[in-house]
């Protein structure tokens, strides 16, 4: 995902702001917590020569046999590998091509496509029998696909191929979210990009704290009250100065700041707080803590601390506020500090926080997370898993969030890397929320998570941008979601 873009206009296009964002050298802000002791690194295995007999699926039984005791395929094995396009997503590439060079029985055949267009491509394609062996995913499209039998299922590779996958080096929490609504207790996919929630990192403008007589937060430890003074303190919107950016427009963005208003200081948060219920049946809009952290942030808009959609992209630009130096805080991503070094070059200086803890003690989070997964139909299970190993392995993950230009893989062994934390020290903090635990992602029960943000996001915009009250929106946007929520499995 290209940084030209600002979040109000990916989540406009419906791509999910989640997913890598281009990354440098970061001067972010470390934390004081010690280093959990890190796993050794994963190293893949040659994978093997075999394929399972085309058509039928994949089980432990019939793939169990070691690559070596394996007989070759006769003539080269394609593999369709359906991708992302563009900047954060080059490690695919290069991984891919690695791979090949290792097997050279094996042809992968990339097929590049924008984030954007990947859901619609995945449901038409797996609809038609036309999808390819592998392709990618983001945590609010895959329970759909699952349920629709477009993916194939894992644990009998992984059992058959243990030392490869290396599987108990992944996040466990997000495993078990895997295996969520939609999956029904299986794993059809492996998880990549991971983020504890999408506005985890506040980035800020020293030059400008400095110049209102100010500090910034000496850690990731404060509080939503210390933002709020350092906003209005710092701000001074008749000078076009904004002093924060918060993303609410869509469920997933928005849960993690509403869990902040939890009642007990979690992790867990407590599920008053959450937007959507934790059965993913009910609306909570109109939860107490819900309203409240929304009108904290509508009432920054009205006062002219925070900007509106019209604000938030700056004439003739191809950053946003905070990279124009136009914007005292940013909440965002947790690898937005290395996407934005390079296009804040030496502009102002700046660092990067953790989100803050809300009034009880509790720092919202919101898991989401990107994905690779086979073809139910896939001719190949054998090959495309080693493939897919090869993307999500320690090496690849790594290589992404460290050389690349993505965010960390989903491995306990890369955010505990103390290579990463040198280089990029606000990632040592976002390992610590993971260890700690990171509440789920708001899926809908009946799976319509792309119409729940839709419909969000088209219904609180006006109230967003302070050209609504709450009454006023809460009178349409409840409702308009509940409907959403309320339809059955599609």
């Amino acid at each position: 995902m290209s940084a030209k873009y600002s979040r109000r206009t990916l989540l406009a296009l419906g791509l999910s702001v989640t997913a890598g964002a281009a990354l440098a050298a970061c001067s972010g802000g470390g934390g004081s917590q010690p280093a959990a002791t890190a796993p050794p690194a994963a190293q893949a295995t040659a994978p093997s020569q075999a394929a399972a007999p085309a058509g039928q699926p994949t089980t432990a039984k019939a793939t169990a046999a070691p690559a070596a005791q394996r007989a070759p395929a006769a003539g080269a094995i394609q593999l369709r590998l359906m991708r992302f396009a563009g900047v954060g997503w080059e490690q695919d590439v290069k991984f891919a091509n690695e791979f090949q060079q290792k097997n050279p029985n094996i042809k992968v055949i990339g097929e590049d496509t924008p984030y954007a267009q990947m859901n619609q491509k995945v449901l038409t394609t797996g609809a038609s029998g036309t999808i390819g062996d592998l392709f990618p995913g983001h945590t609010r499209w895959i329970a759909f696909w699952e349920y629709k039998g477009i993916c194939h299922e894992l644990d009998p590779l992984v059992k058959a191929y243990p030392d490869e996958t290396k599987f108990d080096d992944f996040f466990p929490s997000v495993i078990k979210d895997a295996r969520g609504p939609g999956a029904d207790g299986k794993l059809y996919l492996f998880p990549t990009i991971v983020h504890p929630g999408g506005n985890i990192a506040v980035l800020l403008n020293l030059d400008l704290i400095d110049k209102a007589g100010l500090k910034p937060p000496a850690s990731s430890d404060w509080t939503i009250q210390e933002m709020e003074a350092l906003a209005r303190g710092a701000g001074k919107p008749k000078d076009g100065i904004f002093g924060i950016e918060v993303t609410m427009s869509s469920p997933l963005y928005s849960t993690q700041v509403t869990r902040s208003w939890s009642s007990v200081a979690g992790p867990p948060a407590s599920s008053d707080s959450w937007v959507l219920s934790p059965d993913g049946a009910k609306s909570q809009l109109g939860s107490p803590p819900v309203k409240t952290a929304f009108e904290w942030y509508w009432q920054l808009v009205k006062d002219g601390f925070a900007p509106t959609s019209q604000d938030q992209q700056p004439a003739g630009s191809t950053g946003d506020l905070f990279t124009a130096g136009k914007e005292v805080m940013q909440s965002q991503i947790i690898g937005q500090p290395q996407a934005d070094h390079d296009i804040i070059g030496n502009k102002f200086k700046w660092t990067a926080v953790l989100w803050p803890k809300g009034p009880n003690g509790c720092r919202g989070t919101c898991l989401s997370y990107n994905t690779w997964s086979i073809s139910a139909k896939t001719q190949h299970p054998d090959e495309a898993f080693h493939l897919m190993n090869a993307l999500t392995s320690t090496e690849c993950g790594f290589w992404a969030g460290y050389d690349g230009h993505a965010v960390p893989y989903c491995r306990h062994s890369i955010w505990f890397d103390q290579r990463l934390w040198e280089k990029y020290p606000l990632t040592k903090d976002g390992a610590q929320v993971f260890q700690q635990g990171v509440d789920p992602f708001p899926m809908p029960a009946n799976l319509r998570a792309q119409e729940y943000q839709d419909t969000f996001q088209q219904n609180t915009q006006k109230y967003l941008d302070g050209k609504e009250s709450w009454d006023q929106m809460f009178a349409h946007t409840q409702k308009a979601i509940q409907d959403i929520l309320d339809q059955p499995r599609p």
